[in-house]
């Protein structure tokens, strides 16, 4: 998958990411499961993602934790001074190994969360905190194809929740019953379907064309 920037940004960035994951944690004392849903919804997630220089390397981790506790509400009053730490704590690395993971992969951060590789997961795999980095993509790989193979496609949660039987979607798409099932059961890939058979899939549904795309399962 594409990377959303230049390899130049990452060691100082991947850094900030740790950074800020300890401060927030650490300093203010706010659980990370909570301040990661906090960084999607502030929309800082998505300019890292974007590529924005001014998210990668123009905003140290203080500032960036800084802007998702105040945007959030999580942090009353003034922002704590960062402290002075001897050594990395599992929180920088948690951060750290997160930003790496989302570069290398191109993941949306988002996609992580759906999946559960939240903080708190990557924290259970501390241990690797000193092996190669190839080891935790290993077991991050090895955590999101097991999620995602025992979810719903987005294809079925999104019929689902139109109220759409297969044969209901088939019937007003175009796209045969047997394609469907096909999808909905991952045997056959639906990025890899004919735009026009996906496009006809999205305006039944009303949804955008990217919105029935599955995040990869790695092997």
């Amino acid at each position: 998958m594409p990377h959303g920037y230049d390899e130049s940004y990452l060691e100082d960035f991947r850094c900030n990411v740790g950074n800020m994951f300890e401060y927030a944690a650490l300093d203010c004392a706010v659980d990370l499961d909570i301040f990661f849903r906090a960084l999607l919804t502030s929309g800082v997630a998505r300019r890292i993602e974007s590529g924005d220089p001014r998210y990668l390397a123009g905003l140290s981790g203080f500032e960036l934790a800084g802007m998702v506790l105040s945007s959030s509400g999580l942090c009353a009053g003034e922002l704590p001074r960062p402290s002075l730490r001897e050594g990395r704590s599992p929180e920088y690395w948690c951060g750290w190994a997160m930003a790496y993971y989302q570069w290398l992969r191109g993941e949306r951060f988002c996609d992580l969360e759906r999946a559960g590789l939240v903080p708190s997961a990557v924290l259970g795999m501390y241990l690797l905190h000193e092996a190669p980095e190839e080891k935790f993509v290993e077991a991050f790989d090895a955590f999101l194809s097991k999620a995602r193979m025992g979810r719903r496609t987005r294809l079925q949660a999104i019929r689902r929740g139109r109220g759409l039987t297969q044969k209901q979607l088939s019937e007003a798409s175009g796209v045969s019953l047997r394609m469907i099932q096909l999808y909905e059961q991952r045997r056959n890939d639906i990025m890899r379907a004919e735009f026009a058979t996906v496009r006809n899939l999205a305006r039944t549904l009303g949804c955008a064309v990217d919105e029935l795309a599955e995040p990869p399962v790695y092997e």
